[in-house]
């Protein structure tokens, strides 16, 4: 364990690097008594990346006021308890209690802002459209016993980088001079993402997002995407059906599928079957 002491003009800060076992975990949030309500799904998250060795200490400490009450820290601590899983290379301190009242008044980096931390720069993880398409993709092949918001900014990102061929097709439609509002839904460019990385006839794919995007055909074999097009479209106008986002998910699935297969159909009904699935990482 390494420890310095520094002056500020409020007082002496105790600084202390250490691994934070679970056992540990549990003694620190004994001194959790004037702080915020724990939120469990942040806890879940944390948790998860610990479980899976994703976990990383990134100089954000543990703080702990003179007057022995826990600042900042909770859901680390909850997580490490949760996962049975050592907190290495953690900061503690100590700081005098004027100091420790100016928690979480900032703004919540997003996955892009993560990105550019983690020194990603290339222009799919710029885009919050490309990114988010991805994130849904996670979500809809994730058991329905778990729940999203266990994923965390870096997780995502680790997928990315995984997926940056698929990603990259994709990319383009939703941030490209051809992109069209109306189809820059998640759940839409989800299934195209997925069936680029399940081996669809590439040339096949990128006619069917041309023609989705443009609206434009003369071939009566693109008539099912044109369908679908106007589906997602009066959907987003308010002026046609209903339909949630595993709804514009299924029937694009059930689109690209038969389109795929040359099955001739003027509607596209949301399909039953998952044709075209993420392929989670098994420690997810």
């Amino acid at each position: 364990m390494n420890e310095m002491n520094a002056s500020t003009r409020a007082g002496i800060v105790n600084i202390r690097v250490t691994d934070i076992t679970p056992e540990y975990a549990e003694e620190i949030l004994k001194l959790n008594t004037s702080n915020r309500p724990i939120k469990r799904t942040r806890v879940d998250m944390y948790a998860a990346d610990m479980m899976s060795n994703r976990w990383q200490s990134n100089g954000v400490p543990i703080v702990i006021g003179t007057d022995n009450i826990l600042k900042d820290g909770q859901h680390r601590l909850a997580a490490c308890i949760k996962a049975k899983s050592t907190i290495k290379d953690a900061i503690i301190i100590r700081i005098p209690c004027e100091q420790s009242t100016c928690y979480d008044i900032g703004v919540a980096r997003t996955v892009k802002d993560t990105a550019s931390l983690m020194n990603k720069k290339d222009d799919i993880f710029k885009s919050a459209k490309t990114m988010g398409t991805l994130r849904y993709a996670i979500v809809a092949a994730m058991p329905s016993t778990r729940a999203d918001s266990t994923l965390s900014k870096s997780f995502i990102i680790d997928e990315a980088s995984k997926n940056k061929s698929a990603l990259s097709f994709i990319h383009r439609y939703l941030n490209g001079n051809n992109k069209i509002q109306g189809i820059t839904v998640a759940p839409v460019w989800a299934v195209i993402l997925n069936a680029y990385n399940s081996g669809y006839p590439y040339e096949k794919l990128e006619h069917f997002c041309d023609v989705l995007v443009s609206g434009m055909t003369e071939d009566k074999k693109d008539f099912p995407i044109i369908w679908l097009r106007n589906f997602l479209l009066s959907a987003k106008a308010g002026t046609g059906t209903r339909c949630s986002s595993k709804d514009k998910f299924l029937r694009t699935q059930n689109c690209l599928h038969k389109y795929e297969l040359g099955i001739d159909t003027s509607m596209c009904r949301a399909s039953k079957e998952i044709f075209y699935k993420y392929q989670l990482p098994e420690e997810i």
